[in-house]
């Protein structure tokens, strides 16, 4: 493990996101993020897991009402049954990896905050035996000095080459 005058480090949503020289660490240090943690502690299966019980259950739902013959109750709980299907088909491609290799990482990007919509973050693409999967990084809250943090964050990214110099 280098020393610690050797890793950058910044603020995130639930914790902070570390960089070493071999690799980019995200560490959650809060009740949410530790509850984040052990849900998502195996990989991204779980999430997909998730989505795959809304489904079942909003496809029995879906069956009941036909059953009962309760036709806005099938096209309400149809609706929903597409929504996951096109949640699970969305996050197909994205992982909950703590830690990311910097040899891996083939590129990043830096998303502004939208007042009132999205808060700021990172997007890491990176390889994993074989396949490319996106890890987002959500930077805190104006609430929490969300533009200072967020102005550092861009700065050591783009000091340590995870994203592009020119502004987006």
């Amino acid at each position: 493990m280098p020393a610690s005058g050797s890793a950058k480090r910044f603020p995130t949503r639930y914790g902070y996101c570390q960089i070493f020289p071999d690799r980019v660490e995200l560490v959650r240090e809060d009740a949410t993020g530790r509850l984040l943690a052990r849900l998502y502690a195996r990989g991204r299966h779980r999430s997909l897991l998730v989505y795959f019980m809304l489904f079942c259950g909003f496809l029995l739902g879906a069956a009941v009402a036909i059953l009962i013959e309760n036709y806005f109750l099938f096209l309400f709980l149809g609706f929903f049954t597409v929504i996951s299907l096109f949640g699970m088909w969305e996050n197909r491609d994205v992982s909950f990896a703590a830690v990311i290799p910097r040899e891996t990482i083939e590129r990043g990007a830096y998303h502004p905050a939208v007042e009132g919509q999205a808060r700021a973050g990172f997007t890491l693409w990176f390889r994993k035996d074989g396949r490319l999967f996106r890890r987002k990084i959500s930077l805190p809250s104006i609430l929490h000095h969300g533009q200072s943090i967020a102005e550092a964050a861009v700065r050591i990214m783009r000091e340590e080459g995870l994203i592009s110099q020119e502004p987006d």
